[in-house]
């Protein structure tokens, strides 16, 4: 006899563990952002900034005298969708949490929208399994916060189009022409690539009726006339802009992007950015799929990676360009695959054996920072709420990550004190948040990068209430040199000096001009 409630068994048990499970995917995809929650303070670049952004539209809305002295809110900026959607996540979160809560998010929707894309351009829905990794991208370990939650929105673009080519209603084209509105209002170079890739799909599936592509593309142009004004204000307004130069960046550093953003890691892990790689790039060749012959299908890949080979690296005084779009790679290598009638086990589990393995890496190195930022929180809170304090960051970088992750840590002190902290993106030009007067002596870029190079007249110590330092020695002397005794030391922790400035300012004390600094 038949063991027919044994086979039940199997068939179901090979259901659940399988590519085709959404409630599995979503547990993976969930489990792939717990990394984020385990330090209190998170070690992407930028992300300080950031939430120091939206902390102080807080305290202007509610009509703070000492936020309203020193700032100003610049509401139009192509950075607004991300800052609205934090603000409003931190009217009911505190701030470092509303951080963590909206960036699981952005990166959790990069699968799970090119799920829906694989689905809507007839490619397998199953292959989102390996755009998981890619969530944490280049632009995910530098903190480009607006980004990050633009990226998944771009790729709606992409999914609205292809129903919108589809049936090219007056109805969807006024549709697509408002959401890329909205889109520019959260970063301008997702919509630029998003509309790009929407237009070349429309291209692929058109070519042979060039009027229908041309009435197709018109809502796509809705936003010109914004960035037009936008990039016009900037230039007449910003010299920095005008005045930035070109760089395009090496071959050799495209490819490196690439490979670390295939792989969800930021170069410290070599050997597991070779796995994932491997089994992104090569495993749907190894399982059976075929690239697609519907030029639909390859021809926005092709597109997106040459623009991504030709995008510059540095333009109009903003950097790290053709490295953020790498992100979009991914779901457009994803939906050129057609998959074979049949997928082997195999499959599967060589795809959750290296997401566990990913997963196990990635967590380790938070693990490690929570461990290794701890004393920095200490530290922090010995300094008084609302003041103005200056970041030193000697050492600025951690021993598992491969970029500056404390270069802008001072500026938690903005986001959870109620204060004002420098270096501050209040000196960009897309920023929501902007100093009223740019040219007061502050903490700018070049002592962000070298505070040894600090000098209290001309970088404005006089300024800050308290300055925070990270070195492995006391380097209060190089820093403020002939003024070092205008400061007194508050607390000390492992690499963490809070100093704080005097009440009484003492007289300069003797040069020490020509004494080395300790090395970082």
């Amino acid at each position: 006899m038949r063991n027919v409630h044994g086979e039940g068994l199997v068939q179901r048990t090979a259901g659940y563990f399988s590519l085709d499970n959404n409630v599995l995917f979503a547990i993976v995809a969930v489990l792939a952002v717990v990394p984020l929650w385990i330090p209190e303070f998170l070690p992407l670049v930028d992300i300080p900034q950031h939430a120091a952004q939206v902390a102080s539209l807080q305290e202007l809305l509610s009509g703070s005298s000492f936020h309203d002295r020193d700032l100003e809110i610049n509401w139009f900026t192509p950075y607004l969708g991300g800052y609205l959607l934090l603000f409003l996540v931190s009217t009911v979160l505190p701030i470092v949490l509303a951080t963590k809560l909206v960036l699981s998010l952005a990166i959790i929707a990069l699968p799970v929208v090119s799920g829906k894309l694989l689905r809507a351009v007839g490619g397998d829905e199953r292959l989102k399994w390996l755009a998981i990794p890619a969530g944490y991208s280049f632009a995910v370990y530098w903190g480009f916060f607006v980004y990050l939650v633009a990226v998944p929105v771009a790729l709606w673009l992409v999914y609205l189009t292809v129903a919108y080519e589809r049936n090219p209603t007056v109805k969807r084209s006024v549709g697509i022409a408002a959401f890329s509105i909205v889109l520019f209002f959260c970063h301008v170079i997702a919509l630029g690539f998003g509309a790009l890739i929407s237009l070349t799909y429309l291209f692929a599936k058109n070519f042979r009726n060039p009027v229908r592509f041309m009435k197709c593309a018109l809502p796509y142009a809705t936003p010109l006339p914004l960035i037009a004004i936008w990039m016009t204000g900037i230039i007449d307004t910003e010299a920095s802009v005008r005045e930035a130069p070109l760089v395009w960046g090496t071959l050799r550093e495209k490819l490196v992007v690439l490979f670390t953003q295939f792989s969800g890691l930021d170069g410290k892990a070599f050997v597991t950015s070779l796995a994932v790689v491997t089994l992104i790039g090569l495993l749907p060749v190894l399982a059976g799929y075929r690239i697609s012959s519907k030029p639909e299908r390859w021809m926005p890949m092709l597109v997106g990676l040459l623009v991504y080979l030709l995008f510059p690296s540095y333009l109009q005084n903003t950097a790290f360009l053709f490295h953020r779009l790498a992100v979009f790679l991914v779901p457009l290598w994803l939906i050129m695959w057609d998959p074979p009638q049949r997928i082997r086990p195999i499959f599967f589990f060589a795809c959750l054996g290296t997401l566990g393995l990913w997963f196990s890496v990635n967590a380790h190195r938070f693990v490690v920072f929570a461990q290794e930022s701890t004393a920095f929180s200490r530290v922090l809170r010995q300094a008084e709420p609302g003041k103005r304090m200056a970041g030193m960051m000697v050492c600025n970088a951690s021993t598992h990550f491969a970029n500056p992750v404390y270069l802008h840590f001072a500026a938690w002190y903005q986001a959870e004190s109620r204060g004002i902290s420098d270096i501050s993106f209040a000196i960009t030009h897309p920023s929501l948040i902007r100093y009223r007067d740019m040219k007061a002596p502050r903490i700018g870029e070049r002592i962000a990068w070298r505070p040894l190079a600090f000098a209290w007249n001309r970088d404005g110590g006089a300024s800050y209430d308290y300055f925070i330092a990270c070195a492995r020695a006391d380097v209060s002397s190089h820093i403020f040199k002939d003024h070092v005794g205008a400061v007194e030391l508050v607390a000390h922790e492992r690499p963490w000096w809070l100093y704080r400035k005097r009440a009484e300012t003492p007289a300069p004390a003797a040069s020490i001009a020509g004494v080395q600094p300790p090395g970082p």
